[in-house]
């Protein structure tokens, strides 16, 4: 009872900014998620599963080359407005993308998608960081992520569900009911900013007391952050072989319709929900440094199991654990990480982090369709699978080793959005 009256007096204690950055980033999550889900399997009816792998691969690289650029730009410029750019930039891309009618045209809006992603994903934490109190970090970056995938298993269910009902009912083909509902996706984008225009300028919080020698760039703070890149990197050349692709694996190897795949898609978001809400339980018990292990682990595991079933459930079950655990586990990483950095770069260690990550998830995008292209769908995917827990497996045990010493009064400060 005293738990649930402390979460109760934290939620109201926010401020009026950090409710109109929640909402943002719930209607945000919903309406990138219907364009995530629906933008391959859209793309697999105007060109082959090998541009794709070009396409998406493309988008983040481009995400990557600009998420350091995004966070320079948030140190002169803050974050909020560096988000207001982006979110028209990722508006404009989406839009270009459905109509693009060449090859060429298709990698421009890819592109050109990338850097607004760049440029809105990345502002997430320190935009929060900065309107937030450092004590109540801990349940408000859980509430953050826990709600934001919320939408996303929403849009996620919605949207293959949607695209199907207007082919049946219209008799249109599944090209054109799926460049609907993603233009659904553009408008939901732009009815995310109007939070945005009602949150007060503010300034980096001065209530929290940093020394100068924690504010120096020493030699200490800039080889870990070298070494955080090194992990996000591992983290995304494993996420990059498959996890974009869940969809056309499921497509590929089921044969199932759009609907089916959104189901199994959105379930796997309420997962990352359920492991986001219960994750503030378990740290409490076992610290944030052992679970984020653990969740890796059974992630990694996962994969490997799950290029060699031919069951749609047990398939279905796998995906379940493998986006729960690899995206569950971001309050927790996000709160040791920006602890572990002073005040005054934790916008450039999240952009760095992103920057890697994405170039580990654009590279890998490049190479992923490519093996399925040339060597079958069976072979392919197992070959990705595996590689995927590899890298994986690489990045946990580097995190681990690398932020195990983590004081845990640090620790329990400030906590962390998904992907």
């Amino acid at each position: 009872m005293e738990k649930v009256i402390d979460n109760n007096h934290l939620r109201k204690g926010f401020t009026s900014s950090v409710k109109f950055i929640l909402l943002w980033n719930m209607l945000f999550c919903l309406g990138l998620s219907v364009y995530t889900v629906l933008y391959n399997l859209y793309l697999k009816e105007i060109v082959t599963i090998n541009h794709i792998g070009n396409l998406v691969g493309l988008s983040y690289l481009s995400y990557a080359l600009f998420s350091i650029v995004a966070g320079f730009f948030s140190m002169r410029l803050g974050p909020r407005y560096v988000l207001l750019t982006g979110i028209l930039i990722l508006l404009t891309g989406v839009v270009g993308s459905v109509f693009a009618r060449s090859l060429p045209l298709l990698y421009f809006w890819a592109f050109f998608t990338g850097i607004g992603q760049a440029s809105t994903n990345v502002m997430f934490v320190p935009l929060l960081t900065q309107y937030s109190k450092e004590n109540e970090r801990v349940k408000l970056f859980s509430f953050a992520f826990g709600t934001g995938n919320v939408f996303m298993f929403v849009g996620t269910l919605g949207s293959g569900v949607i695209a199907d009902k207007i082919t049946s009912l219209y008799s249109i083909s599944s090209m054109l009911s799926l460049r609907m509902v993603i233009l659904s996706a553009a408008g939901i984008l732009i009815v995310s900013s109007i939070p945005l225009l009602f949150v007060k300028e503010n300034h980096p919080n001065k209530n929290e007391k940093v020394s100068e020698e924690k504010q120096k760039l020493d030699r200490g703070t800039i080889k870990k952050l070298v070494s955080y890149g090194g992990i996000k990197l591992f983290e995304g050349i494993g996420i990059g072989l498959t996890i974009p692709y869940f969809n056309l694996f499921l497509s590929d190897r089921f044969e199932i319709n759009t609907t089916s795949i959104s189901i199994i898609l959105s379930i796997a978001a309420l997962g990352t929900v359920v492991l986001i809400f219960i994750s503030p339980r378990v740290t409490k018990k076992w610290g944030e440094n052992h679970p984020i292990l653990v969740y890796q682990l059974i992630g990694l595991l996962c994969l490997a199991f799950l290029c060699y079933t031919k069951n749609i459930i047990l398939a279905s079950i796998l995906i379940l654990f493998i986006r729960a655990t690899l995206f569950g586990k971001a309050p927790m990483q996000s709160k040791i990480v920006m602890g572990s950095f002073p005040e005054k770069v934790r916008g450039l260690t999240n952009s760095l982090g992103s920057m890697t990550l994405m170039l580990g998830t654009g590279g890998a995008g490049f190479v992923s369709t490519k093996l399925v292209y040339h060597l079958g769908i069976d072979r392919g995917y197992t070959i990705l699978f595996l590689f995927s827990s590899i890298c994986i497996g690489i990045s946990a045990f580097q995190f681990y080793v690398i932020f195990k010493s983590q004081p845990i009064t640090e620790i329990n400060t400030c906590e962390t959005h998904a992907s």
